[in-house]
């Protein structure tokens, strides 16, 4: 048996004092079907400035994701998104591709998990592909990969050029994605004539 204390302000429309709440006491039976669904489901973040519509969203991913079965999206927070699918595979298989590109800004995915409010869920870390360049052959390594990914963003005295795989929409003066320079708040006076160079950002982090 599971109680909880829902708030009058959240749609319980009774004749009482504001101060009060409203128990209502219910078993898993009662919200056994909607638990099912949730089961197969996703919380997806987009992380951008631009408006997103939930019509627009679900007819890109159709077809991004090649029409799988019950797909079916619902905006429940501003540009954040429960996604539901019916095949566990197709859960699994799309979580697995996270991020994902729309209309060049990143839809980060976290599984649905009973308990865990939205709040609570990180959209700030994804893993990311990068491209290295002028590596010497005799240090194309696996383990040279992995210390070199560890140190990437770090001062150090050898410099080597790499390039970001599926990079959404980023911001070359502040490094944020979700938006470009023209639209930065970051983005000081000073910066604007600063050559691309001292400033370390630019098209050419994108790989090809």
């Amino acid at each position: 048996m599971t109680s909880t204390s829902i708030p009058r302000n959240q749609g319980v429309s009774l004749d009482i004092p504001e101060e009060d709440t409203l128990l209502i006491i219910y078993d898993d039976e009662d919200i056994n079907e909607a638990i099912h669904a949730c089961s197969r489901s996703l919380i997806g973040r987009i992380i951008t400035e631009k408006p997103i519509h939930t019509n627009s969203l679900q007819n890109a991913l159709a077809g991004i994701w090649c029409n799988p079965k019950g797909l079916k999206i619902e905006e429940i927070q501003d540009k954040t998104f429960q996604i539901f699918l019916e095949e566990e595979r197709d859960v699994d298989r799309v979580l697995r591709g996270s991020p994902w590109l729309f209309r060049n800004s990143w839809l980060i995915l976290k599984k649905w998990e009973r308990g865990r409010e939205i709040e609570d869920m990180i959209f700030t870390h994804v893993p990311i592909k990068i491209q290295l360049w002028g590596l010497p052959p005799h240090c194309k390594t696996p383990k040279m990969g992995m210390k070199i990914g560890a140190n990437i963003g770090k001062d150090g005295i050898n410099w080597i050029d790499f390039q970001y795989e599926r990079l959404p929409q980023v911001c070359y003066s502040c490094g944020l994605v979700g938006h470009d320079e023209e639209f930065c708040s970051k983005k000081s006076a000073t910066e604007t004539d600063r050559d691309d160079d001292i400033k370390g950002l630019g098209p050419w982090i994108r790989a090809s």
